[in-house]
């Protein structure tokens, strides 16, 4: 097990980076990931870069943009190789009130893009209206029927739109957080929104999911939510679909995770029908020990593998034909939740 840096302090004028996302196609790795400019805030401008491997993340290419910040803040690049095609999602925010989410396609994984598509109209039909939509962090998934899918979370704004600058955040059960997929049938031609899962449990308590990742097992696709950081609530709940993403049924709470600093995992399936996570397993801030966490029915996780000791906190997991790993995560810390660098882990099937 070899640790090795892909984004660097300072590259692209970074203060930090957020929101590592990884694809692997036939012939090459691409990881995706914010560069945050000025004091690394979340509603502050951030640009979107990727670097490419071509050896299967034993060494890297030079850095690329796929969007320049200008002042403006861009988030959570998601990206699936899907179709012969590398397909990445993402937003751009208005603070943090609102965002609008586009799209942008290459045939040549990731030498040149189409242009930007915006996909925000997708969320019109949303009952409650909720503006501010954000794609995973982490990867897409293209399912076993071809159809293309990227997990999505949704909230209202933290702060009224018209409120002042500074004014108080609303409290976290008038948010009403929820998940859901977007999927495409025609190799990304068009794209649907699923419909959301449950904002509330039957005693009206809010679930509170909002950053998540996508797996799919053989019965099901399921969406693993974070949770807001609440007295009360489960580390993560567990959102499974019988129809492709388009209905969820009732969130379940995840055994094996216990608690801890909430933050995004990393998430994916092995050829043999097991899944595995990643997430920093610190008690409190700063964000640190990234773990590794293996399960059979994405319910219920033990833990594997320590990864990083030190400060870790998003991640994402690429598998490769093998069933050999590429975790990838944020790494050298600059706040308690934001590392200063982006490292990778390669893993093969004996050390799991």
């Amino acid at each position: 097990m070899k640790n090795l840096e892909i984004f660097s302090a300072g590259e692209a004028e970074s203060a930090c980076y957020c929101s590592p996302g990884v694809s692997a196609s036939n012939g090459a790795v691409i990881v995706f990931c914010e560069a945050r400019l000025g004091n690394g805030a979340d509603a502050g401008p951030h640009h979107l870069v990727y670097k490419r491997s071509a050896d299967g993340g034993r060494s890297w290419g030079p850095l690329f943009y796929l969007e320049k910040a200008d002042g403006v803040c861009y988030m959570n690049p998601v990206p699936v190789y899907a179709k012969e095609k590398l397909f990445v999602v993402y937003a751009r925010a208005d603070g943090d009130k609102r965002t609008q989410v586009f799209a942008r396609e290459s045939v040549d994984e990731g030498k040149n893009w189409s242009e930007a598509r915006e996909l925000t109209h997708l969320f019109s039909a949303d009952p409650r209206r909720r503006s501010y939509h954000l794609p995973g962090p982490g990867h897409g998934l293209q399912l076993k029927n071809g159809r293309i899918a990227i997990p999505f979370w949704h909230r209202h704004p933290l702060r009224p739109l018209d409120s002042l600058e500074g004014s108080a955040a609303a409290p976290l059960s008038k948010r009403e957080y929820t998940v859901n997929v977007i999927y495409s049938d025609d190799g990304g031609q068009s794209w649907k929104a699923g419909a959301y899962a449950r904002t509330w449990d039957d005693a009206g308590m809010a679930y509170c999911m909002n950053e998540c990742n996508i797996v799919q097992t053989p019965k099901e696709l399921v969406l693993l939510a974070r949770t807001a950081q609440q007295k009360g609530l489960p580390y993560r709940y567990r959102c499974a679909s019988r129809d492709g993403g388009e209905s969820f049924g009732e969130p379940q709470p995840v055994e094996g995770l216990g608690c801890g600093v909430q933050c995004c995992s990393g998430l994916a399936a092995l050829a043999d029908d097991s899944y595995i996570l990643t997430r920093p397993n610190s008690a409190a801030y700063p964000r640190r020990s990234l773990e590794l966490y293996a399960s059979h029915d994405t319910s219920r996780w033990q833990r594997r593998i320590l990864l990083e000791a030190g400060f870790s906190a998003y991640s994402d997991i690429a598998v490769h034909a093998d069933d050999g790993l590429l975790v990838v995560y944020n790494a050298t810390q600059y706040s308690n939740a934001l590392g200063k660098t982006v490292r990778c882990v390669l893993l093969d099937r004996n050390e799991l």
